[in-house]
């Protein structure tokens, strides 16, 4: 019977005949509990190992290990502070920039309007001398008919 079961089961402990999505599954979950299993064991010699260092060490051994411990936590709070201090440093100075950004941008689109109005503002004198031009042309042409026809009837 030992034989026959050997048979059917695999090394893994999965049993024959089965899909290969429920092998992996299992093989998942074995080596899931292996894994926690492995913390479980790290985290428990890790606590013998403070007892006994705990019981070993004197009281003034101790206080200096709180006291260092302290001092890491306040150089760690100012590290934290002052990289605080630099990123709202950094937005300010990335906030002026698009500042002056959108002012100089602001600049050459008005330079830009004026350039336009100006350059329409010239089209239009060029225009309007033009049309004066052509006006002059047509009164001296009808003075001339005129004198011309004066001239016919004398």
């Amino acid at each position: 019977a030992e034989a026959v079961r050997k048979a059917s089961v695999r090394p893994s402990g999965v049993k024959r005949g089965v899909t290969p999505e429920a092998r992996r599954a299992a093989e998942t979950e074995a080596a899931e509990k292996a894994r926690v299993e492995a913390q479980l064991e790290a985290a428990a010699a890790e606590a013998a190992t403070k007892a006994e260092t705990l019981a070993l060490k004197s009281p003034r051994e101790l206080q200096a290990e709180k006291a260092a411990a302290a001092r890491q936590a306040a150089e760690q709070a100012r590290a934290e502070k002052a990289a605080a201090e630099r990123a709202a440093r950094e937005s300010k100075a990335a906030e002026a920039a698009a500042a002056r950004e959108a002012a100089e941008q602001a600049k050459a689109e008005k330079a830009a309007a004026q350039k336009a109005e100006a350059e329409a503002k010239r089209q239009a004198q060029a225009e309007a001398a033009a049309a004066a031009k052509v006006k002059a042309a047509e009164e001296r042409a009808a003075q001339a008919a005129a004198r011309e026809a004066k001239a016919a009837e004398e």
